[in-house]
């Protein structure tokens, strides 16, 4: 119900409700997207992502360039081949949430968590032989 209140003018791109008037205060994409992530994953198979991901280090590390092509790109080439990322961010440690949507959104991951200035994502691997990690039901 909430996704069809909403309509987007194709013009300027911005979010209205149904009222015509503009959300306030809300990044509209991080919004829709964290609703979308959120009904991907269970909260047991969120659960058991976050475990694994504590014994892995970042491989992705966002520094003062901020979110580039080029990080976007090395967070998609490590879902591909490990599924489970840890991202750390060096610079923007006031807008980690804001990113981490933003990554998953342009890598087509699902965020798992953020936890102080570290996120995790985590992409299937589309042939079942090749995945990593069996989620719980």
């Amino acid at each position: 119900w909430f996704l069809s209140s909403i309509r987007i003018s194709s013009i300027t791109t911005e979010p209205f409700r149904s009222t015509g008037r503009p959300l306030r205060g809300v990044c509209f994409l991080s919004l829709i997207w964290s609703i979308i992530s959120l009904m991907e994953l269970t909260s047991k198979q969120r659960a058991y992502l976050r475990g694994e991901a504590q014994t892995i280090d970042p491989i992705v590390m966002i520094g003062k360039d901020g979110l580039t092509e080029n990080v976007t790109a090395a967070l998609d080439e490590a879902l591909t081949h490990h599924e489970l990322v840890k991202v750390k961010f060096q610079q923007y440690k006031e807008d980690v949430k804001e990113i981490a949507f933003r990554c998953a959104e342009l890598t087509s991951s699902v965020l798992v968590a953020t936890t102080g200035f570290t996120a995790v994502f985590y992409r299937m691997k589309e042939k079942s032989e090749e995945r990593i990690y069996s989620l719980p039901r």
